[in-house]
């Protein structure tokens, strides 16, 4: 076993037998396994993806972070998991209470990637509008007028 040892030790690692064995029989399972499940994920699956829906519980301003609840479900049925929180960053606008946004992970950190348009303040489904900002610098809906 030392030979062994003593072989992997040029690379700057060293493996024991029982660690190079464990390696082995974890592939073995996952290459055994069913190839449409998700790869093995540890405590925590709720970081499988690089994506994730959340819904601002108080107003989020640009530039600053918060503390976000990860949910769960298919869509349409999503309801907050259990206690999963992590640290976002908000790079693009200021954001109402109550709107449902896509986080996504970058290295170790989380950031504001897209959110709902129509739960910024003033949206109305039956008039033309653009977005545009308000004048506490968060993101709002501003009716237009049609020129003829």
């Amino acid at each position: 076993m030392a030979s062994r040892q003593k072989a992997n030790k040029s690379k700057g690692v060293t493996f024991t037998h029982d660690a190079a064995q464990a390696i082995a029989d974890t592939v073995r399972t996952v290459q055994g396994g069913d190839r449409k499940q998700g790869g093995i994920r540890g405590s925590s699956s709720a970081y499988a993806s690089s994506h994730y829906l959340s819904k601002t519980s108080a107003a989020w301003t640009k530039g600053s972070k918060a503390t976000m609840t990860l949910y769960v479900g298919d869509g349409g049925s999503e309801a907050a998991s259990s206690g999963d929180t992590v640290e976002a960053w908000n790079y693009v606008g200021t954001l109402p209470s109550g709107v449902w946004v896509v986080l996504a992970r970058a290295n170790a950190s989380f950031y504001l990637a897209s959110f709902d348009f129509t739960g910024l303040p003033s949206y109305s489904a039956t008039k033309q509008q653009v977005l545009g900002h308000a004048a506490n610098g968060g993101l709002a809906w501003i009716d237009t007028t049609a020129c003829t």
